[in-house]
């Protein structure tokens, strides 16, 4: 296992593809979470504001290693909201891309440090080996403890005001094995993910549930359609996550029927309406599996999704039974009375899923109510199976995506 690929760099050039062992990883993983601990303490917080790479994922799993908080912001973030994220979470270290689809985000992020007393050091992720290089502290890693907060994932929520949950290895490391389970993924599989690493369905979802699964993980940069068709083809992909608008986006190429996608086990997707449609054309098209999932960052990712051999009723109408070992209920939004079977409320959830609150804000934790339940801002409905049926939201936000975050 140790010289089994784990993590493939989605690179447009094959010859320039770049490939880690499992033993690869580790070691540079290790090396660099050593580094980390020079200049930085347990409990600091990390920013990443940077795309997509291999970079963005050895670093990832060495602010954990140390016993570090990672903070994943979007690099087309302006300077506003990169103040706003690295304020609230008082970081104390930014590891970021010196440029970003034309922007400079060294002068940016300048401006912004400029503000911040808290920062400790910035470091461009171009300089990641030099860094680990030049430290001179000689430490062992921590023993983490399985319930300390891993991550500080930013999320507009229910309100449109950003607010970090606080993830914990726990729930980011039992999603993941969860979601690949449930969608039959093992070890000798491959998962491509075009989706953004600073979001939770990149940076815990889909990477962690590969490489627990002793799988191999394609990153790329960014989502591309023909790359991405491509790389299934030449990879033998085996399992992806996708927004519907990306699907779309596949099926529309003009040569899609040239590329061999045969490897691909099953498709999951989510974020949004999935029509019957779009179900029925892309399982006759991949010829393989689709998966429904619903989540929230709160949640430490996904809380439901269906089975592979799930019928076409269930996958238009349900967003499939709560994830193992997971706790999911229909409240009353003014009583938080759990309702019976087929009656519409909001959903809740608790369990090893439920985030730890959000970090320095403490007049946003009114969504946490009885023993441990979280609100979602969702309205739904249960059957008496315990399929989840997602009709509404209690509080409306518009969460746009532009086709240059993606």
């Amino acid at each position: 296992m140790p010289e089994k690929i784990a993590l493939i760099e989605g690179h447009a050039d094959k010859h320039k593809r770049r490939r880690w062992t499992y033993k690869e990883l580790l070691c540079e993983v290790e090396h660099l979470a050593t580094a980390l601990l020079s200049p930085f303490e347990q409990g600091d917080r990390i920013g990443i504001y940077a795309a997509n790479s291999p970079e963005w994922i050895i670093l990832h799993y060495a602010i954990g290693a140390a016993g570090l908080i990672s903070v994943p912001i979007n690099p087309a973030y302006t300077k506003t909201e990169l103040l706003e994220i690295l304020k609230t979470s008082g970081a104390s270290g930014i590891f970021y891309d010196a440029e970003y689809r034309g922007r400079d985000l060294y002068d940016e992020l300048c401006v912004v440090v400029d503000q911040l007393p808290c920062v400790k050091k910035t470091v461009s992720m171009s300089d990641l080996q030099r860094f680990v290089s030049e430290s001179t502290k000689v430490v062992d890693l921590p023993r983490v403890d399985y319930r300390n907060t891993v991550l500080i994932q930013f999320t507009s929520g229910t309100t449109g005001v950003p607010k970090g949950a606080q993830l914990h290895h726990h729930g980011v490391v039992n999603v993941g094995r969860s979601i690949t389970e449930r969608a039959g993924f093992d070890s000798g599989g491959v998962w491509i993910n075009p989706l953004p690493m600073y979001q939770i369905a990149g940076s815990c979802v889909t990477l962690l549930g590969t490489l627990n699964a002793m799988g191999t993980y394609v990153v790329l940069n960014y989502f591309q359609p023909e790359l991405m068709m491509e790389l299934i083809e030449s990879e033998g992909c085996t399992g992806t996550l996708l927004v519907p608008t990306m699907i779309h986006a596949m099926l529309a190429l003009p040569d899609f029927q040239n590329y061999n996608t045969s490897s691909l086990a099953f498709i999951l997707t989510g974020a949004a309406d999935v029509p019957p449609s779009l179900i029925e054309q892309t399982k006759s098209a991949f010829n393989c599996d689709i998966g429904i999932q619903y989540g929230q960052t709160e949640a430490n990712g996904t809380l439901c999704q269906t089975y592979p051999n799930d019928s076409l009723l269930d996958l238009t109408t349900s967003v499939g039974p709560p994830l193992s070992h997971a706790e999911i209920c229909i409240v009353d939004q003014h009583s938080n009375d759990i309702l019976p079977f087929d009656t519409a409320g909001e959903i809740a959830f608790r369990g090893y899923q439920a985030m730890r609150g959000y970090y320095n804000r403490e007049d946003q934790q009114d969504i946490v109510f009885g023993d441990g339940w979280i609100r979602t801002g969702d309205i739904g409905q249960m059957d008496q199976r315990g399929y989840v049926k997602v009709t509404g939201r209690s509080k409306d936000v518009i969460i746009c995506i532009s086709s240059d975050q993606i």
